[in-house]
């Protein structure tokens, strides 16, 4: 690509989502979307070469459904999605296949397979960005999660 690639990030979390943006930001054309009726009105009018979502994506549209969709408008659109961790045993053909993604990363979120997989797909994120830390977690999650045990 000669020119910056475009990314969309579509993730729920907003310090998540801001992490993310501002760690590919160096080498990407990036926006954001907060739910999936968003990321899919910004990679439409961004023409955007890669999509980065969550699957559980906040509102209607689940992350398969964005892909699905996109996929279609932008059919040279590559995307990865974020998949919670319990669904990481199943091998990633068929998951990519089911949620009609190129690519697949379990939770919990490391810049640093996100950075291969766009490497291997041609896009240079630099290696400065690889030291990015993860957002912090939110006190209040942290507490119901525990309690929720």
């Amino acid at each position: 690509m000669s020119q910056r690639p475009k990314v969309v990030v579509a993730v729920g979390e907003a310090s998540e989502r801001t992490w993310l943006a501002r760690s590919l930001a160096a080498s990407c054309q990036v926006t954001a979307a907060e739910n999936g009726n968003e990321a899919i009105r910004v990679a439409q009018e961004a023409t955007a070469d890669i999509l980065i979502c969550e699957q559980a994506l906040p509102g209607r549209l689940s992350g398969s459904d964005v892909c699905r969709q996109l996929k279609t408008s932008l059919p040279n659109l590559r995307s990865l999605v974020l998949i919670n961790e319990c669904f990481a045993s199943m091998p990633e053909p068929v998951l990519r296949e089911n949620l009609h993604a190129d690519g697949v990363i379990a939770r919990p979120l490391r810049f640093r397979l996100i950075a291969e997989r766009l490497r291997q797909w041609g896009i240079p994120v630099r290696a400065l960005e690889l030291t990015a830390a993860p957002p912090e977690v939110d006190p209040e999650i942290a507490r119901k999660a525990t309690r929720s045990k």
